[in-house]
């Protein structure tokens, strides 16, 4: 019985720090400015950064207003450093990224709000 539990003990252990291993492992996708692209406009301009990926590009899905009736879904490529960046139209204001990591898994950033233009910027 005793063999029994010390078993069960370290398969646990094992099995967490695999976990843990592999969300290690993960790339992160965040966004890092989403700016209105003037006053009276609902386009913006919207940049984001991948990290923990190797290749020498990798494809984002930019989903803007993801909790209204109509999303608007934008493609990205981000390349080696990670970065990207899109014009996208937004309502609501919201965005957020993501990127399939397998086939079965997305990774998805922090949901990201609009700000607005600064009083200097031109209407488009």
């Amino acid at each position: 019985m005793r063999t029994f539990v010390v078993s069960s003990v370290i398969s646990s252990v094992l099995v967490m720090l695999a976990s843990l291993a592999q969300a290690a492992d993960e790339p992160k996708v965040e966004i890092t400015s989403f700016i209105a692209a003037g006053q009276r406009t609902r386009a913006a301009e919207l940049c984001g950064k991948v990290t923990g990926f190797s290749g020498n590009w990798l494809a984002v899905r930019v989903t803007v207003d993801p909790k209204s009736d109509r999303p608007g879904v934008y493609h990205v490529l981000a390349g080696k450093d990670g970065a990207f960046c899109t014009t996208v139209v937004s309502y609501q204001g919201l965005a957020e990224a993501s990127i399939a990591w397998t086939s079965d898994k997305n990774i998805t950033s922090d949901p990201a709000v609009m700000k607005p233009a600064s009083s200097g910027d031109n209407n488009l």
